[in-house]
């Protein structure tokens, strides 16, 4: 499984939603900024070593060509997001769907959620229906995996070697 969700290519907005959160004294603007990235396959073992193998046969075609697009309830906190030079941190991405295409490619889908600035949400906006150059990369610690269960960052742990005692 690949440790950490990094990858940068283009994508599509298709749809903004603009909220407040938080307390009534503290409200902050939400945005949630749906994303459909064409991807290559290689993307699938952040999520799961035996997805891309679930999805494609070894020549990279598709194993069942009538399935709907695979759905994953997770999410991945902690991360950066460049849209066209625009970057965002503390993003949360979630309701990922994987749509798998001939040749080990795949339409990524997914929600990514942050707190704008106000004069940024009107930028987007300008790129809602369009493709944009987008990266995704974690913030923090470079060296950190991702905990599956709850979507935080947890510091890699040292391995830890036994002694070999011989009697």
């Amino acid at each position: 499984m690949t440790a950490a969700l990094d990858w940068q290519g283009f994508a599509d907005i298709t749809h903004m939603n603009v909220r407040k959160c938080g307390p009534d004294e503290e409200k902050t603007l939400t945005l949630d900024l749906k994303l459909i990235a064409e991807c290559k396959g290689d993307v699938l073992g952040f999520f799961d070593d035996s997805l891309s193998t679930f999805l494609f046969f070894p020549d990279g075609s598709l194993r069942m060509p009538a399935m709907e697009p695979v759905s994953w309830a997770g999410e991945v906190k902690h991360m950066r997001l460049d849209v066209e030079g625009i970057t965002f941190s503390d993003v949360t991405l979630r309701k990922f769907q994987f749509a798998p295409a001939e040749n080990y490619n795949v339409a990524l889908v997914m929600t990514a959620t942050f707190t704008p600035e106000r004069a940024e949400v009107a930028l987007l906006a300008e790129f809602l229906g369009e493709s944009v150059k987008i990266q995704i990369e974690p913030e923090g610690d470079l060296f950190a995996d991702v905990d599956k269960e709850t979507g935080e960052m947890v510091p890699k742990r040292p391995a830890v070697q036994e002694e070999m005692r011989v009697e």
